[in-house]
């Protein structure tokens, strides 16, 4: 059985229902997954990412980037991706805006999420 972490930040509850929603068929998949918001990250968090098979990334789209919650924990991340502790892992991500053009594509090719592909193997589209 896979075990995946979908890690998130929902300012509004859009995110978090998308997070929902990801895990809901992840689990139907047969994997054993696990919702883990940005604010309650703790070194047990931190330990169930490195042990996941798969990480999924989840944040809200505001003014053209990722939430500043988010962006905390992605700065946060640098140690793990420096050890390559995730290296190899599948990796996914997602967004949304409350705006048809909330620049939700630009989010992730930030600077901020560049990373994560290096030692990731990244699942999904690159924006158009």
């Amino acid at each position: 059985m896979s075990n995946i972490v979908i890690v998130y930040h929902s300012g509004y509850g859009h995110t978090k229902k998308v997070a929902k929603a990801v895990l809901a068929g992840a689990t139907d998949a047969g994997a054993n997954v696990r919702l883990i918001p940005v604010g309650e990250f703790d070194d047990a968090a931190w330990a169930e990412l490195d042990a996941a098979d798969a990480i999924v990334f989840g944040a809200p789209t505001y003014m053209g980037g990722p939430s500043a919650d988010f962006k905390k924990f992605a700065d946060a991340s640098s140690k793990p991706w420096l050890a390559q502790k995730w290296k190899d892992k599948i990796a996914a991500g997602f967004t949304n805006s409350a705006h048809m053009n909330g620049m939700a594509t630009s989010s992730w090719p930030s600077p901020i999420s560049s990373r994560w592909p290096c030692s990731t193997a990244w699942s999904g589209s690159a924006p158009a």
